[in-house]
């Protein structure tokens, strides 16, 4: 029996470059190359019985993935409202808030220091 590799002819590529990208070596003592990603067909029905199973607990795991990652972060955000911790939402808008009364404040300075100094040219005059 004559080993020759899968790959279709490609211009321009090494051969063994084409290999390498398409191909991993599946059985090293018979030298055959197989393409990646490609399956064994069987006539096993234990074999696909048992392939099904597989792919449906793979399935069924990231079901429990998803499943466990929304009760975590439930609780997580049970703990935080405990803890009487601020969101981030009302953080912000407190600080916009102080913010404005700052400079608010500010100019309000600003403008009794002006009434005093006219105030006190008038006193002066």
């Amino acid at each position: 029996m004559i080993d020759r590799p899968l790959t279709p002819i490609v211009a321009g590529r090494p051969t063994a470059e084409r290999d390498n990208k398409r191909f991993k070596r599946f059985d090293a003592g018979a030298q055959r190359n197989v393409p990646i990603g490609s399956m064994t067909q069987t006539n096993n029905p234990f074999l696909d019985e048992f392939a099904r199973l597989m792919t449906e607990a793979a399935g069924a795991a990231q079901g429990v993935r998803r499943e466990f990652e929304a009760l975590m972060k439930a609780q997580a955000e049970r703990m935080l409202r405990g803890m009487d911790v601020v969101q981030r939402e009302e953080f912000e808008a407190v600080k916009e808030m102080a913010a404005r009364a700052r400079e608010a404040n500010d100019a309000l300075a600003a403008r009794v220091a002006a009434l005093e100094a006219e105030i006190a040219a008038l006193k002066r005059g």
